[in-house]
């Protein structure tokens, strides 16, 4: 019997036939033209060697080949910054590996996009360099959250600082405008003391204004919304545009016909219109076009998907563009910033104002510029589905006499100042008042069924008990006690739905005499 001979194959053969090697190229192929990562070989010189379609798709290129014979040199067409090119070929030429670069990168139309790569040396044995390859993808929607959570970090804690300061200020602002206009009422008309009394109410009242506004970026000020039609108010803007843009500026108003009403507080509509308007203005110095629209618009899941903040439905929009000079990359980052101003003469706060009145109202807002070409706003306000008339403000009125009463009035300030010109305010006008410093005082200083208080007038924020845990106390045991809140600004204490539908009485500081007999008069006499 002969021997029977053995054919065996080594596994280097096995894995090395045609047919197995056919299956690999086939099998990485499909991975390389499938993958949702861009894919890459480059030369040592920048040049693109190979692109899968994914590559192409980020950089908006229709296919490979077209990226590749569009791409010369990846430093100086790809990376909107040569200093990180060079950062990553130091890496590269120290490590041989760079894993999750991180990158500002150009795409085909001239945009930018952020993008993060890995990317590895390729050598042969002798270790010469062969290639570099590797893998990028597109993280601009994640760049984008997170500048917009770094963004609203910000606002929030330049929110919390603006209300402290505007809460100290609005009480000195008070005092001094409470002191002063008693001081002028008992002045007669001829004594030129007058005159310089009328000029420290002038600059409190700019102080106070410039309160509101930071009250506004904070988005603690009390405001009044109604359901308004976005029309109107840029119809009363329009009224003075004229006076403020100037004769080289032409402005264009384009006014939708089918315009939804909007919940919000018609003041600060026509303050935001007139911030943009003005701020397009500023960047006209030499003149040109500005013009505001007005339309309703749907924003769909495709809109939210990129602006995680806003929620899908219909929106009444306003745009303000202009043909100015435009703003650069940089300073669009901080366009929203209060105080931040590429202006010689600006205070940095019209913009930042825009932004905290549109987001009190859950509105959004949207910026684009060019330099050399202008600037576009958009300002989407959540629609609502009926109008109502704007109720007439009971302290709007001019006259200067303070309404009388004989009801009890129990005041809680524990600001001296404050609580002892209150309280001259309101003996004057004829009521009965008693005052304490702190919630507990006043609890202590209640003595039963024999108490009356027909109102209470707390500040909101006390030390101890706050105002609003006080006006509980005495309720319960005073159900027809009416409840007037004071505060320097707002916050969660008091709800704003409470205040605007009625259910609280509210007062901003700063307040004059004149207006807070009114609106005591209005708590106590209600039409």
């Amino acid at each position: 019997m002969g021997e029977a001979k053995l054919s065996v194959k080594s596994g280097a053969d096995v894995f090395s036939s045609p047919e197995v090697l056919e299956n690999r190229e086939e099998m990485y192929r499909n991975f390389f033209d499938n993958s949702i990562d861009g894919m890459f070989r480059i030369t040592r010189f920048g040049r693109i060697m190979s692109a899968n379609p994914a590559m192409a798709r980020i950089f908006g290129y229709e296919s490979p080949k077209e990226l590749i014979c569009s791409i010369k040199n990846i430093g100086e067409q790809i990376y909107v910054e040569m200093e990180r090119y060079d950062t990553l070929k130091r890496l590269m030429r120290k490590q041989d590996a760079v894993h999750d670069f991180e990158f500002q990168a150009i795409d085909k139309a001239g945009g930018k996009i952020w993008v993060f790569q890995n990317v590895k040396a390729v050598r042969n044995k002798a270790g010469l360099l062969l290639y570099y390859e590797g893998t990028i993808r597109d993280i601009s929607v994640r760049k984008d959250l997170e500048d917009q959570l770094i963004q609203s970090q910000k606002m929030e804690a330049i929110g919390r600082l603006a209300g402290g300061i505007a809460h100290d200020f609005n009480n000195i602002l008070t005092t001094m405008m409470g002191n002063a206009e008693l001081a002028l009422h008992q002045l007669a008309p001829q004594n030129p003391v007058r005159k310089r009394i009328k000029i420290i109410l002038e600059t409190a009242e700019r102080a106070a204004e410039l309160t509101r506004q930071l009250l506004t970026i904070s988005r603690k000020q009390v405001i009044s919304p109604v359901i308004l039609n976005v029309n109107n108010a840029v119809e009363n803007v329009g009224k003075i545009l004229d006076r403020l843009l100037g004769e080289d500026v032409q402005c264009n108003i384009d006014l939708g016909g089918r315009v939804q009403p909007i919940r919000a507080d018609a003041c600060q509509i026509e303050q935001v219109i007139l911030n943009l308007a003005v701020n397009a203005r500023d960047a006209m110095p030499n003149g040109g076009k500005l013009n505001i629209a007005t339309t309703t618009v749907y924003l769909d899941q495709e809109y939210c998907k990129n602006h995680p903040e806003v929620v899908s439905g219909d929106y009444t929009m306003i745009s303000v563009s202009d043909t100015g000079t435009g703003i650069s990359g940089a300073s669009m980052e901080h366009i929203f910033e209060p105080f931040y101003t590429t202006k010689a003469t600006g205070n940095g706060l019209g913009l930042s104002i825009v932004y905290g009145i549109v987001k009190q109202c859950g509105g959004y807002i949207e910026a684009v510029s060019a330099v050399g070409i202008g600037s576009s706003f958009k300002v989407f306000f959540p629609c609502v589905a009926e109008a109502e008339k704007t109720p007439e403000d009971p302290l709007s009125t001019p006259e200067g006499f303070m309404p009388s009463g004989k009801e009890n009035i129990l005041i809680v300030e524990d600001e001296v100042f404050i609580r002892e010109l209150i309280s001259d305010v309101l003996f004057r006008c004829g009521y009965t008042v008693h005052s304490a410093a702190t919630a507990e005082e006043a609890l202590a200083g209640y003595d039963g069924a024999e108490s009356r208080i027909d109102l209470l007038v707390t500040d909101v924020i006390l030390p101890g008990m706050r105002g609003q845990e006080l006006a509980e106390e005495l309720k319960a045991r005073l159900p027809d006690m009416k409840v007037l809140f004071m505060s320097g600004y707002t916050d969660d204490r008091i709800r704003h739905s409470d205040i605007l539908e009625g259910r609280a009485h509210f007062l901003p500081k700063p307040f004059t005499p004149v207006i807070l007999a009114k609106k005591v008069h209005e708590i106590l006499v209600p039409n």
